[in-house]
């Protein structure tokens, strides 16, 4: 058993990260945030507005690094419409002057 007695608050405007050695449970408590994973006892409640971004390890094998950030996340939501970019990088935290240059630079 991982988890007992966990009772865990997250706001809707809240950016978190999960850090810890291996075997200590974060990958299966995100899991069980994402409804991946059902727990044995007790229930899981999310907010109907709650989203989950998950980034890891292996994410940056499905990165076209030849892309920009702008560029990557226009291609992944073309239905999208971007906000100016002064709103649209700075909620991203993302600098002008890094949006520009391929996302190569930033996995190497």
């Amino acid at each position: 058993m991982l988890y007992k007695n966990l009772e865990l608050s997250v706001d809707l405007d809240s950016r978190i990260a999960l850090i810890g050695p291996n075997g200590a449970g974060k990958t299966t408590l995100l899991k069980l945030m994402l409804g991946e994973l059902t727990p044995t006892t007790g229930e899981v409640r999310k907010h109907t507005h709650l989203r989950i971004g998950k980034y890891d390890q292996h994410s940056t094998d499905q990165l076209n690094t030849e892309l920009t950030p702008l560029e990557f996340m226009a291609s992944s939501f073309p239905d999208v419409t971007p906000a100016p970019p002064p709103l649209s990088l700075s909620f991203c935290k993302v600098t002008e002057r890094n949006a520009v240059n391929n996302l190569r630079h930033r996995t190497a």
